[in-house]
């Protein structure tokens, strides 16, 4: 392929190949056969990471890993070719095909998304803020993320739950004593354990602690970055070092960055809220509320039919089910439940918005509509 022919195909709607990265938890199973595959298998990497230019960070770090592939059709000899979002960003002509304006503005793409499936709970952490991230790593993005629950299975009997935020009247002397004691047991009692049910949604500000349970499967929309605190040292899966638990920066550090403000019925009435994802609305509806949009957004589309929508940004998708075809700038791509895409920002040398068209191919019976998902940069 020319440049010419991929710079074409890069302004249109793209496959994004499926990037599993190494967790120090277990899981993606469901992963498996979210993606339609018949063997099922839980381990080391429950996580696909999608449109990412984010490099994971691992105690054994592996240049690259996290880099999303996207695939682009090879027509003149009927095949299809991978390239990763790194390689196009090397390349200018690449870059502004797929990213646009964004590559002056950092937003290449912006976000980072991915599935996510624990057979096992993670540790209890924290993310720091923008600000942060600036003083102690000189980076541009912190770790703002949201939770997006698809779905789940019960792991020794008991059903998917999340802990998210501290309870009402938890005071910093309490914690503090089960992080330097490390008993797990009194930390997690301190924390809103939350059942969960598909559609349920979390918006996890910086700096509030939480973490996945056992069986929960979901999307995660977050800053594009890989920085955590983590305050077990030991747990089912992991025995972590210093720098995995305070990432060198001493635990004093860490502590002083929990907040202990944002608790109990005020963080969940505000950051804590339920949408049918599975519905058809023959719309598309934005998920989280203008004040939760500084970072990220996320819009649910769903139809029987045909639906458009202005394109005006680079745009990450997952279709969580049926089947569409999905037309933008004359590029049409065929898509299926399972199915991850990236969609270009607007190209720098052509109008800066053009419409985006899904047309529902869901061919089991009257009624059947199609629910994509759709992250994009703010």
């Amino acid at each position: 392929m020319n440049k010419g022919e991929i710079v074409e195909q890069l302004r249109g709607p793209l496959i994004v190949k499926e990037t599993r990265v190494r967790r120090l938890y277990k899981g993606g199973a469901l992963l498996d056969k979210f993606r339609g595959k018949k063997n099922l298998r839980d381990g080391f990497c429950p996580e696909d990471w999608i449109g990412s230019t984010t490099q994971a960070i691992n105690r054994d770090l592996i240049i690259g890993e996290g880099i999303s592939k996207v695939i682009l059709k090879n027509t003149k000899f009927d095949s299809t070719v991978e390239i990763s979002l790194q390689e196009i960003l090397n390349i200018p002509e690449y870059a502004y095909a797929l990213f646009g304006e964004g590559v002056k503005e950092g937003k290449t793409p912006g976000i980072l998304v991915k599935l996510l499936d624990s057979l096992t709970r993670l540790p209890l952490q924290t993310h720091p803020d923008k600000k942060f991230v600036e003083k102690y790593f000189n980076d541009a993005h912190g770790k703002c993320e949201s939770w997006i629950i698809l779905g789940g299975r019960k792991i020794k009997g008991e059903d998917p739950h999340v802990y998210f935020g501290f309870t009402e009247n938890v005071t910093k002397e309490q914690f503090y004593k089960g992080y330097y004691n490390q008993d797990s047991k009194l930390m997690l009692s301190l924390l809103n354990k939350i059942y969960v049910r598909p559609g349920d949604v979390f918006y996890i500000e910086p700096n509030i602690i939480h973490a996945i349970g056992p069986g929960v499967f979901l999307l995660e929309i977050q800053e594009p970055s890989d920085y955590v605190f983590q305050f077990e040292r030991k747990g089912e899966c992991w025995e972590l070092n210093d720098y995995e638990v305070h990432m060198g920066l001493g635990e004093k550090i860490m502590l002083n960055s929990i907040n202990f403000n944002l608790k109990g019925n005020s963080l969940l009435c505000k950051n804590f809220f339920h949408r049918d994802i599975y519905y058809n609305l023959e719309d598309i509806m934005p998920l989280f509320s203008q004040e939760q949009g500084e970072y990220f957004g996320c819009e649910l589309i769903s139809s029987s039919k045909i639906i458009q929508r202005k394109h005006e940004s680079i745009h990450i998708g997952i279709v969580i089910k049926g089947n569409l075809t999905l037309i933008l700038n004359d590029h049409p791509i065929y898509l299926r439940k399972g199915d991850t895409y990236i969609l270009p920002a607007p190209s720098y040398n052509r109008c800066f918005s053009s419409i985006c068209e899904y047309k529902n191919e869901s061919k089991n019976g009257e009624g059947e509509f199609f629910v994509v998902l759709e992250a994009f940069p703010v």
